[in-house]
């Protein structure tokens, strides 16, 4: 995309502000709020389906390479990998916390790389930590159940703490952090790769405006023609109460606690929603659809390189002060 193709694109996002857009998104929102109100189902973060319920757009191997050169310089590179090669390559018998664990898919991914000697998860939910436990290829791994708004982690000396997309669902991130830290070696690794977007999924007008204006680049079929709007609080409190409610507290608080190593945003300003719950009707194989991705994945970064939309992802790496 052109220079002038970016400005003509910037023109007709700035004539839909103060439109009757955001009018119908109030009213919209007012409605769907009602529609909820007398609702009974208020699932807690301890039962919330993180894994089957939905689709994320890094649910397509062009996303995933996008998000690989954001955070490695190289595509072929993720994150895992990355942190092996700069910071582990030539330690052994390590001893890993998986911060937030969820069902430990990421912990198993890592122990293939790390070959770590014991592993530590906590998470909230009973169900998940179930699931870890059954998964479990060894009795290197451990799950507890804890809270990190409130509990301590009493295991201590790690080697490395991961948190894969965990900490934005933490109200009480000084604590969850500050025992993080208390549970590190000197100079433990603590490496971070999360939503730090705006809190409870509240983007602003202009967040908005782009990414309804970035659907309109896709065909209907491929991403329909749904309004993207802020979510209802209300209902997001009935789904997840959890949801993001610490995303923009991340990394503030990593860097009160934390020496920052290594930081890489990986956008999401725009696609992250656009692709959300439609990423699986892009087929991989077809050129059309790797086209149009490559295409728009190119927009958003150039658009967030200027300062037009902000990064809704980071990849971080601390070291213990």
């Amino acid at each position: 995309m052109t220079p002038t193709e970016i400005k003509q694109l910037q023109d007709e996002l700035a004539t839909i502000k103060g439109s009757k857009f955001f009018r119908l998104w109030q009213k919209y929102c007012s409605l769907r709020n009602r529609l909820f109100k007398n609702s009974s189902r208020r699932p807690s973060s301890s039962t919330y389906d993180y894994y089957h319920k939905n689709t994320f757009w890094n649910d397509h191997p062009l996303v995933c390479e996008y998000l690989n050169e954001l955070a490695t310089d190289n595509k072929s590179v993720d994150w895992m990998h990355f942190l092996y090669q700069h910071y582990f390559r030539r330690q052994t018998n390590q001893k890993m916390l998986s911060v937030v664990c969820g069902n430990g898919w990421q912990d198993r991914e890592l122990d293939k790389i790390f070959n770590f000697r014991q592993i530590v998860g906590y998470d909230i939910s009973p169900s998940l930590i179930k699931e870890a436990k059954t998964h479990a290829p060894s009795r290197k791994f451990h799950y507890y159940l804890a809270d990190l708004n409130r509990d301590s982690l009493h295991q201590k000396n790690f080697d490395l703490a991961i948190n894969l997309a965990g900490l934005h669902h933490i109200a009480n991130m000084d604590h969850a952090v500050s025992q993080v830290y208390q549970s590190l070696k000197t100079n433990g690794i603590f490496a971070n790769f999360d939503y730090i977007g705006p809190q409870r999924n509240q983007y602003s007008d202009d967040d908005l405006r782009y990414m309804n204006q970035m659907q309109h680049n896709f065909p209907e079929k491929l991403v329909g023609r749904q309004l993207i709007l802020r979510p209802s609080l209300e209902i997001m409190l009935q789904e997840d109460p959890s949801e993001a409610v610490g995303s923009e507290n991340i990394i503030p608080t990593l860097k009160k606690y934390f020496q920052i190593k290594y930081l890489r945003y990986l956008n999401g300003g725009m696609l992250y929603q656009v692709l959300y719950n439609h990423i699986q009707n892009f087929d991989p194989r077809r050129q059309s659809h790797q086209r149009l991705l490559l295409k728009n994945l190119a927009l958003e970064k150039k658009l967030t390189a200027q300062g037009k939309i902000k990064p809704f992802f980071a990849f971080v790496v601390c070291v213990k002060k």
